[in-house]
């Protein structure tokens, strides 16, 4: 190793320690004050920032008096929901409860950031009246005028049905190369708390062009898919539903290829608490029809196949960080030993003050590519990523971690440059 690396290393190195360890410690500071903690991955904690500027941020949890924790969900309109929790600290250690905020689907950035900003400011009442600031407080209620809203079905013109659509191009031309891509897709959900009905299709074709020693290389990768779901609840923790699709998809050598899977899933905890905890096993199974583009390396132009899959999976979001992890497991079963296991999974925790370390990693056994083309790939095919290529196992890790440390105030916007 290089010797001035080194030091420079373990130079860094004394830094880093001598700041965790000899640093004034700020939560000591002006015990009384509401110093507020914004636990939230979704928030627009720059205007939430400047726009709540009679309490003092804290940029570490540890540091607060009042932490703000807010978990958002898509609801069965299309549109947010974002559950808030409000935990006191300290002198304000009596003090828990929860905000509900429910967005439409077609509201503005603005119009979203403005409605959570008014919905925090009523969570932290509470704790502002045990504080100086008490006695600045006026209250001004707005009577609705009219007709409240209701989300009774028979007033919903729509019947609870949401649909989206949308379109993308892009085109990048080079002397020695060119690309082009383009999509075009729609959704349509209908969510009740009894049924739920998602849709959705796509349309995308890719294709470019290379120029090497005067010699036009071309690729080429469609992808057109609909899929549709139905699903049932039963209980506060079973449901059961049916899943179908159809698509053609050039990268997996599928010209033609359907499915049909009925699906019943179980939560061990209610699905009340999705917001904050969620473990499910699901099981599905069902017929599969393929029809390929060319024939595959077990002598098939087309295929009918039946499928399993047994998935577990769980998510966490709590004060300390966020889990989300999965097991699927799969097999076909004309053949058991044609199958995959396949685990996800992600994690965000907090260690100590100011220390956060972010962790992902994903890992497959794979052994069911029943569509591989039987003839090998060419080199611009594998270069150009024009098709699938057999494999036993896909693996894949991140790592993330960061520390800050200083001021324990968090309060001042400013966004010039």
């Amino acid at each position: 190793m290089n010797p001035l690396f080194s030091r420079a290393c373990k130079a860094f190195l004394f830094l880093f320690l001598f700041c965790i360890t000899f640093l004034p410690d700020a939560s000591a500071q002006d015990p009384s004050a509401l110093k507020v903690f914004l636990n939230c991955s979704v928030c627009d904690k720059t205007y939430l920032r400047s726009e709540l500027n009679y309490v003092d941020h804290v940029r570490d949890q540890s540091l607060a008096n009042v932490q703000i924790f807010i978990v958002r969900t898509t609801n069965g309109s299309g549109g947010r929901t974002y559950e808030m929790e409000f935990e006191g600290f300290g002198e304000f250690d009596d003090i828990h409860h929860k905000q509900i905020l429910e967005i439409l689907p077609n509201a503005t950035r603005d119009e979203i950031r403005s409605a959570m900003r008014k919905r925090i400011e009523i969570g932290l009442l509470l704790y502002l009246l045990r504080t100086d600031l008490s006695e600045g407080i006026s209250v001004k209620v707005k009577a609705p005028a009219g007709e409240r809203i209701s989300s009774n079905q028979d007033k919903d013109p729509w019947n609870f049905w949401i649909f989206r659509a949308y379109g993308d191009f892009d085109i990048n031309q080079q002397s020695v190369q060119s690309r082009s891509f383009w999509q075009l897709g729609f959704r349509a959900d209908r969510v009740t708390e009894e049924l739920r009905i998602r849709t959705n299709g796509e349309i995308s074709k890719r294709r470019n062009k290379f120029i090497v020693d005067e010699q036009e290389i071309f690729s080429r990768r469609d992808l057109n898919y609909f899929n549709g779901s139905l699903v049932k609840s039963l209980s506060n923790h079973w449901s059961m539903g049916v899943f179908s699709g159809v698509s053609h998809n050039t990268y997996d050598n599928r010209d033609f290829s359907t499915y049909i899977m009925p699906a019943i899933e179980f939560s061990f905890f209610p699905y009340s608490e999705v917001i904050r905890k969620e473990v499910t096993a699901a099981y599905r199974v069902g017929y599969v029809f393929n029809d390929y583009l060319e024939e595959t390396i077990y002598i098939k132009d087309q295929e009918h196949l039946f499928r399993q899959t047994l998935a577990l999976t769980a998510r966490f979001n709590q004060d300390w960080g966020r889990v989300w992890s999965t097991i699927e497991a799969s097999s076909f079963m004309h053949d058991f030993s044609k199958r995959s296991l396949e685990m996800d999974g992600n994690i965000s925790f907090r260690v100590f003050r100011g220390l956060s370390v972010r962790v992902s990693a994903e890992f497959e056994l794979i052994n069911d590519q029943l569509s591989l083309p039987r003839r090998d790939a060419t080199v611009e095919e594998i270069l150009l990523r024009q098709r699938q290529l057999a494999t036993n196992f896909d693996l894949g890790l991140g790592l993330g971690i960061s520390y800050t440390f200083g001021s324990m105030f968090n309060n001042v916007v400013n966004t010039r440059l």
